[in-house]
């Protein structure tokens, strides 16, 4: 199980943005969401070697808003056809794309080499998972992500990642927004 952040959002309720005064308000649940292949809003591509290249997408569903916290630490292990892992050198980007939009703003980087370094049972547990948190650093640690939005992972790598080898494996938590009028 992902590190959940002590400081993870919590629910709230907040005014209806109409402002139409009828004293409705709108109920916010916020639900841990780990974003992976598989998920019908979550699409994978080959990437180019030694090129940035996007290699995985998410699209924020309609009516819904993701938040990227600080702290949180991914499960990432990124394999080549024949099994073994990509070259510790490359380097994965994380950004953020509005809807439309191909040019991306990077939201944070790491080395694969700390993926590289820990087993995915390592990358789950607090005390060896230090250097593969997300890092932020924007005020309050934290980054919303609209509904429509894109969440995007960019890698530089001289190996392609094979995303149906079984060794490849991709997780990264965000924290679900839905809005319903209570």
């Amino acid at each position: 199980m992902p590190l959940v952040p002590s400081f993870a959002p919590r629910a709230r309720a907040v005014p209806p943005r109409n402002g139409n005064g009828n004293g409705q308000r709108i109920a916010v649940s916020l639900v841990p969401v780990d974003l992976a292949p598989g998920l019908e809003f979550v699409s994978t591509a080959a990437n180019t070697p030694n090129q940035l290249t996007r290699i995985l997408t998410a699209r924020v569903p309609d009516r819904v808003s993701w938040t990227l916290v600080q702290g949180t630490a991914p499960n990432i292990k990124l394999a080549k056809s024949d099994g073994t892992e990509i070259a510790r050198a490359s380097r994965l980007v994380v950004g953020v794309r509005a809807p439309q939009q191909e040019a991306f703003d990077e939201v944070t980087s790491i080395d694969y080499a700390h993926f590289a370094n820990l087993s995915l049972d390592q990358q789950d547990d607090e005390r060896y998972n230090r250097s593969i948190r997300i890092v932020i650093p924007r005020p309050g640690g934290r980054l919303v992500i609209p509904e429509a939005h894109y969440l995007d992972v960019y890698l530089r790598s001289p190996d392609a990642v094979d995303w149906a080898n079984p060794n490849t494996v991709f997780s990264l938590r965000v924290w679900e927004s839905r809005s319903r009028l209570a």
